[in-house]
């Protein structure tokens, strides 16, 4: 008998890459850093809020900077996701 099922969210329940790479775009301009095109932004999924960072600023960024940056990235993402409110991908509310 199964009693729960863990679900992945971001494009697994929902199609949310797009979101993804706005924020980050967003993020960049913001600090005057050059904007990866599509295919770089590509590169960059599947990696850490940690790890992306990293790259753009100083692998050496103090962890409550790194915390505090990260967060603002995904405070952008959240708010593109509510604004453009996205939806569940087809069946996943039936599963």
């Amino acid at each position: 008998m199964i009693n729960s099922v863990i679900f992945d969210f971001n494009g697994t329940l929902v199609q949310d890459t797009h979101l993804h790479n706005l924020a980050w775009q967003g993020f960049f301009k913001k600090y005057g850093l050059a904007v990866p095109d599509e295919k770089a932004m590509f590169h960059l999924h599947g990696k850490t809020n940690k790890d992306i960072l990293s790259l753009f600023f100083t692998p050496e960024m103090p962890a409550a900077e790194m915390l505090e940056l990260s967060r603002e990235k995904e405070d952008l993402y959240r708010r593109l996701f509510i604004e453009r409110q996205v939806g569940f991908i087809q069946g996943a509310v039936a599963l």
